[in-house]
């Protein structure tokens, strides 16, 4: 958690505020998608058929998300490649307000930021996460 709160003070707190988006539009993305899937197999639809119709962006009310850029693409990146992924990811997540990765920011400090969002090391009270959230608007 100490982590996470020197993280919020310094400029690349954005980063953060990126990554738990893109990790929450993945996770609504991928329960939509069980669902979905559940749905074709309960109507006899064979698997493998599925998995090729579970890649058109129509079927999703919440967003389609390209298998390039999902969340376990991102855990799965070596720090060679860290940046494009996550670039990637926010220009797919069409946010580009927010989406914004400092230029000094090394790619080692991208992976840890990965690391803590998945593992969940950042959680703090919401107090923190509101006063955060008026600091990235103003």
């Amino acid at each position: 958690m100490e982590e996470w709160k020197m993280l919020l003070q310094e400029k690349d707190a954005p980063l953060l505020f990126n990554l738990l988006l893109l990790k929450k539009m993945n996770e609504l993305f991928e329960e939509e998608r069980k669902v979905i899937r559940i749905d074709f197999l309960v109507r006899g639809i064979c698997e493998k058929e599925v998995d090729g119709l579970l890649e058109d962006k129509g079927l999703y009310k919440t967003a389609y998300i390209s298998p390039n850029v999902r969340w376990g693409r991102l855990l799965n990146t070596d720090e060679r490649n860290v940046r494009r992924v996550v670039i990637a990811m926010m220009d797919e997540a069409k946010n580009r307000k927010f989406a914004v990765i400092p230029e000094n920011i090394s790619d080692s400090k991208i992976m840890e930021c990965i690391r803590m969002v998945h593992e969940g090391s950042f959680l703090v009270s919401m107090e923190e996460v509101d006063s955060f959230l008026k600091k990235m608007i103003r």
